[in-house]
C-alpha cells in the first residue's frame, strides 16, 4: 500500500487524496524497477501525510454558494411581493376613500353580520336567482370567515 497526501475538510468532514505518491510501497518499488508484475493499486494515508483545512471541500463550497444564491433570490422575490401587495393595497384604499368606504375604522360584529346579510343579497342579484339554502350557507360561511379574520380589511 502505498501512502498518499490527504486532504481533510473539516466543516464538512470530506477527504481528497492528492496524485502524487508520498511514499511508495514495496509492491510499487518492484514495478518500478522492472521486477514486479503490476502496479500498486492500494491507496492508504499516514496521520503524519494528512493535512486538516479548517473549512470546507470545492464541491460543498460551491453547492453552499449555490444555496445561498437562490436563497438570496427567494428573498429578493418575497420583498418585491410585499412592495407590490403594499402599492396595491393602497391604490384599493384610494378606490375606497374615493367610492365613500371609510377602510380606517374597523365595524362591529353587527355592522359585520349586516354586511354579510347584504352581501348574500347581492350575490343572489346577480345570479338571478335566490339559490339553494346549501349554496347560501357555503357562501354565508365564506364571508363570515373573511369578515372574521385579522386581515378582513385587504380583502374588501
Amino acid at each position: 500500500m502505498c501512502v498518499y497526501k490527504r486532504v481533510l475538510y473539516e466543516l464538512c468532514n470530506h477527504s481528497r487524496y492528492s496524485a502524487k505518491v508520498e511514499r511508495k510501497c514495496d509492491e510499487q518499488k518492484a514495478f518500478d524497477k522492472g521486477e514486479g508484475a503490476e502496479v500498486c493499486k492500494k491507496v492508504s494515508s499516514h496521520p503524519l501525510a494528512t493535512l486538516k483545512v479548517a473549512g470546507q471541500c470545492p464541491r460543498c463550497d460551491g453547492s453552499q454558494k449555490t444555496v445561498t444564491q437562490k436563497l438570496q433570490k427567494a428573498k429578493d422575490m418575497i420583498s418585491q411581493s410585499k412592495k407590490t401587495l403594499a402599492s396595491t393595497d393602497a391604490r384599493c384604499r384610494a378606490i375606497l376613500e374615493d367610492v365613500g368606504i371609510d377602510m380606517s375604522v374597523s365595524g362591529s360584529s353587527s355592522d359585520d353580520n349586516d354586511d354579510v346579510e347584504k352581501l348574500k343579497g347581492e350575490m343572489n342579484e346577480l345570479d338571478g336567482k335566490e339559490g339553494s339554502g346549501k349554496d347560501n350557507a357555503a357562501a354565508e360561511e365564506f364571508l363570515k370567515k373573511r369578515k372574521e379574520s385579522d386581515s378582513a380589511k385587504l380583502y374588501m
